[in-house]
């Protein structure tokens, strides 16, 4: 089926523009509001009411769009599948983008019963070129980079704008996996050093990789470590934090600032916040906030972020103490190792959010304050929702770009016990 549509919004998850065509929702990789294309539909099979559309050519483009920073980006949604997919809103005005981003988060929180007051502006600081200090790279033989939209095809990058060193990762290509594609994640410091970490062997040991790549401190290849096991990577106003490219950690320094700067003030505001339980506590992060304010018995069951949590926590001395639970969380709730009754829990779960069951009993554990920190506004919405139903009632929501040009951002709700 070939039609001709306007885009009308962006949609969250991978950040397709959206329009509407013979009673079909259609997502269109590379699209932006007010774009008028082309596009060929593959209809879809039973009762689906949506799809994926190819742009055959763009008709009209939307007065939002803007020629994008990087050479690698799509410049025009007919040649999606052979443009980087990583910065995939690049091509739109980053007033525009943010836009998107909190009606994204209106769709996502409200309903026809229950709608809920979003903030008018999206939290933004920092630059929104070389901000990243973390990449997930996609390989293939003789091509480093990342996935066109919609597709598996890796498109190699030459140099990428978003990290301070752009160029840095080119060294590698040589020393890529024979065959299949790999994920090559990256850490940059700011300061001319890079960690790596590859799942699988690549095709010349840390020494020889280390001549070949400028900067190249430290590695995980095939779970063997050579060199630096991690890097401090500074959050201005808060100090450096050491980390791996092996596990978690914000994309960017200004924006794990923002988060920390938002966390300090919702914390400071209450009287007496401790004892404090926080949620998947990666390397540290937000604990040594957290410490400021309360003693805390802080989760972790990742080994690559947990690694690094004591070390973190010795250079930010408290007041408060930090204890740390190398576990799930579902296993701390099962083998009942949270004790005492926490006054605030604080939750910074993956994109997928809190599993069910434990989210039930986190809220049996009935703490007055509840900060939850969501990366995806879907699994936001419906987390915090268990604990509106048990009667917390929603004083804040905060919505933080932390990602330019990508459809990527963080939500901060606090709710607090009537």
């Amino acid at each position: 089926m070939i039609e001709t549509v306007t885009i009308e919004s962006c949609a969250g998850g991978r950040g397709h523009g959206v329009a509407h065509a013979g009673g079909l929702a259609l997502f269109v990789p590379g699209a932006f509001p007010g774009d008028v294309v082309e596009i060929e539909v593959a209809l879809p099979s039973g009762a689906r009411r949506w799809g994926v559309a190819r742009v055959r050519r763009l008709l009209e483009p939307s007065p939002d769009r803007v020629t994008p920073a990087c050479v690698h980006a799509c410049a025009n949604p007919a040649q999606v599948a052979v443009s980087c997919g990583g910065c995939p809103w690049m091509g739109l005005a980053l007033e525009r983008q943010r836009e998107q981003k909190l009606g994204i988060v209106s769709r996502a929180f409200s309903t026809a019963r229950s709608p809920v007051p979003v903030p008018e502006r999206i939290l933004s600081g920092g630059p929104d070129l070389g901000y990243r200090c973390r990449l997930r790279m996609n390989a293939v033989p003789g091509r480093l980079g990342f996935f066109a939209q919609g597709s598996r095809e890796v498109v190699g990058i030459r140099a990428c704008p978003m990290v301070p060193d752009p160029g840095a990762h080119a060294g590698l290509v040589p020393f890529l996996p024979p065959g299949g594609v790999a994920e090559l994640r990256l850490l940059y410091d700011g300061h001319g050093r890079l960690h790596l970490t590859s799942d699988v062997p690549l095709r010349a040991g840390f020494e020889r990789l280390a001549a070949s790549v400028p900067g190249l401190a430290g590695a995980r290849i095939a779970g063997r470590e050579d060199g630096l096991d991690g890097l401090a990577v500074d959050t201005p106003g808060h100090g450096p934090i050491t980390v791996s490219s092996a596990g978690f950690f914000q994309a960017g320094p200004h924006a794990n600032r923002m988060i920390l700067d938002e966390l300090a003030g919702l914390l400071g505001a209450i009287p007496d916040p401790g004892p404090l339980l926080e949620c998947y506590a990666g390397s540290g992060n937000l604990t040594r906030v957290l410490c400021r304010f309360a003693d805390v018995v802080a989760i972790e069951s990742d080994p690559q972020s947990a690694r690094f949590f004591d070390r973190n926590l010795a250079a930010r001395p408290g007041p408060g103490t930090a204890r740390l639970l190398p576990m799930k969380v579902e296993e701390a709730i099962r083998d009942r190792k949270i004790t005492g009754s926490p006054r605030t829990v604080v939750l910074d779960p993956p994109r997928e959010g809190l599993d069910k069951i434990a989210n039930e009993v986190l809220v049996s554990l009935a703490p007055d304050h509840v900060i939850l920190v969501s990366c995806d506004p879907m699994a936001g919405a419906r987390d915090a929702a268990a604990w509106i139903r048990a009667g917390w009632n929603r004083e804040k929501l905060v919505v933080i770009d932390t990602m330019p040009h990508t459809q990527h951002f963080e939500i901060i709700q606090y709710l607090k016990k009537p």
